[in-house]
């Protein structure tokens, strides 16, 4: 993959499928995939210090989550169609692969349901208040317009308030057929990400948080300035984590604990581990942990 020259420090460069964040401490590669198609290991960019996978967010068990066994999560990345070519391309570079994605408690049953409900009762909200304003149109544009009438175009600015995560939600999921997850982050989608956190909020925007804030951490930690991350093209919204402050993230994490608290694993939300290549494959070589992340999991 070429090499990108950002315009401006703060902002986000796309090649592809690539999107690279340009910030003050070094610059963030993120390289879409989608989980069930194979990645291109051309399109990892040269130069980086470490990079970052999205790993399983639900497992049966403790000890099969990366942050007791790396190498079996290792193992997995290896066998798995999406992730399988890119290591070819990583052991010639002898890049270090790092864990840090948040791990969540399978065995809770309500999990897909605290997911999934918001944005299935939104959708539903949205489609009724469509067809209650289409069924009425020729009221609605009559003249004089009536109250009864701005009552309906209220209640379509409402439906479009409740459409708006569906779809920027199922935009990235065709890209394999129109490119479309490919085109950068659109203003549009930025609002809709920052007004409706409670879309997919554990799968989606509780990881993007953790992964930024970590990312952040472990960059100035180790004193790089390229890290890199393959995770699925439904989390283009870590570009606008990693242009939060510190701040921010901590702040909407703490308001939001209720939320999170009981549904993940505590060791998963604030350790990092880092694999580095030995010149035969990678191996164990440091666990991280970020310290603000660890008193917030466990208060």
């Amino acid at each position: 993959m070429k090499e990108l020259e950002p315009r401006s420090e703060g902002g986000v460069e796309r090649d592809g499928n690539v999107a690279q964040v340009i910030r003050p401490e070094g610059t963030y590669s993120i390289i879409y995939g989608m989980h069930v198609l194979p990645m291109d290991p051309e399109v990892i960019p040269s130069g980086l210090d470490y990079l970052v996978f999205e790993t399983a967010t639900t497992l049966p068990g403790h000890m099969f989550t990366w942050v007791e066994s790396p190498a079996t999560a290792l193992y997995g990345l290896r066998g798995d169609k999406q992730t399988s070519p890119l290591f070819g391309r990583l052991a010639k570079d002898k890049t270090p692969i790092v864990f840090a994605d948040v791990v969540l408690d399978i065995t809770r049953l309500d999990l897909g349901a605290r997911d999934f409900r918001p944005f299935v009762l939104e959708g539903m909200a949205g489609v009724a208040l469509t067809k209650s304003f289409i069924d009425s149109t020729e009221d609605v544009f009559s003249r004089p317009i009536s109250r009864r009438s701005l009552l309906k175009f209220g209640g379509l600015a409402l439906a479009a308030h409740f459409l708006s995560p569906a779809i920027t939600t199922v935009t990235p999921l065709i890209t394999s057929s129109t490119g479309i997850g490919n085109e950068p982050l659109s203003e549009f989608e930025k609002a809709v990400y920052r007004i409706h956190p409670e879309t997919l909020f554990l799968s989606v925007k509780l990881r993007n948080i953790v992964l930024a804030h970590k990312q952040n951490w472990l960059m100035k930690k180790l004193g790089v300035a390229h890290a890199g991350t393959v995770i699925g093209a439904a989390h283009k919204g870590l570009e606008v984590e990693l242009q939060a402050s510190e701040e921010e993230r901590l702040g909407f994490l703490k308001k939001t604990e209720r939320f999170w608290y009981q549904l993940i694993f505590p060791e998963s939300f604030y350790k990092i581990v880092v694999m580095k290549f030995d010149g035969k494959d990678w191996v164990f070589s440091d666990t991280y942990e970020v310290p603000e992340l660890k008193d917030l999991a466990y208060q």
